[in-house]
C-alpha cells in the first residue's frame, strides 16, 4: 500500500468515527469541570486539569487539520492567533510582565473557542452525522450535570450559586456565570431532542430538570 493510500485509509476510519469522537469531546467537558472543582476544594494544584484541557484542544486541533480539505484555513487561523499573541506580549513587556505562564494559559483558554468552532465545522463537513454526535454530546453533558447536582445534594456537598446568601444550586462546579451559560445552551437542544423522541414523559422530565 502506498503512503497516499495508507493516509486515505486512516482518514476514512477517522471520518467514520467522527460522530462518536465529538460526543466524547462534549461529554468530557463537565467531567473536567468537576475534577477542577475538587482539586480546588482539596487545595490541590490545577496542573492535571490544565494538561487535560490542553491535551483535548491539541487532539481536536490535530484531528481538524488532518481531516480538513482546506488546510489553509487552519494555517491562517494559526498565523492570526500567533500575531495577536505577539502583539499582546509586546504591550505586556512595555509595561512589565508579571506572570507570563498564567498569561499563556489564559490566552489559550480564549483562542480555544474559535479553534474548536473551526474544527467542528471540518468534522461536520467530512461527516454530516457529526451534528447528531454533537447533539448526543449535549444530551450526555446535560445528564452528567444533572447527575452531579443530585449527587452533591445527596452528599451535602452542593455549592450555592451565591456564597454570601447561600442561594442557588451549583453542585460541583466552580463558576456560576459559566455554568449558567452552559445550561442556557444545553436546555433548548435537549428539550427539542426529547420532543423529537415522541416520548412525552421524557419531554416533561427533561423540561423539569432543565428549568429547576
Amino acid at each position: 500500500m502506498t503512503a497516499a493510500a495508507n493516509l486515505e485509509t486512516q482518514q476514512s476510519k477517522l471520518v467514520q468515527n467522527l460522530p462518536l469522537f465529538v460526543t466524547v469531546i462534549c461529554a468530557l467537558q463537565p467531567l473536567m469541570d468537576v475534577l477542577s472543582f475538587w482539586q480546588a476544594e482539596l487545595g490541590m494544584g490545577n496542573t492535571l486539569t490544565l494538561a487535560l484541557r490542553f491535551g483535548v484542544l491539541a487532539v481536536v486541533a490535530m484531528m481538524g487539520f488532518f481531516l480538513s480539505r482546506q488546510k489553509k484555513v487552519y494555517i491562517i487561523s494559526g498565523i492570526v492567533c500567533a500575531a495577536l499573541w505577539a502583539a499582546h506580549c509586546m504591550v505586556c513587556m512595555q509595561k512589565g510582565y508579571l506572570d507570563p505562564i498564567s498569561d499563556v494559559i489564559n490566552y489559550v483558554r480564549v483562542i480555544q473557542m474559535p479553534l474548536f468552532a473551526v474544527c467542528f465545522i471540518t468534522f461536520m463537513k467530512r461527516n454530516p452525522r457529526s451534528f447528531e454526535g454533537i447533539k448526543r454530546g449535549f444530551a450526555v453533558n446535560f445528564i452528567i450535570i444533572t447527575a452531579v447536582l443530585v449527587l452533591s445534594l445527596l452528599t451535602g456537598t452542593c455549592r450555592p450559586t451565591y456564597d454570601v446568601s447561600s442561594l442557588g444550586l451549583m453542585g460541583w462546579f466552580s463558576t456560576s456565570n459559566a455554568q449558567s451559560a452552559i445550561l442556557s445552551m444545553l436546555t433548548p437542544v435537549v428539550v427539542w431532542m426529547a420532543y423529537e423522541s415522541k416520548r412525552y414523559w421524557l419531554l416533561w422530565v427533561t423540561v423539569a430538570a432543565a428549568y429547576i
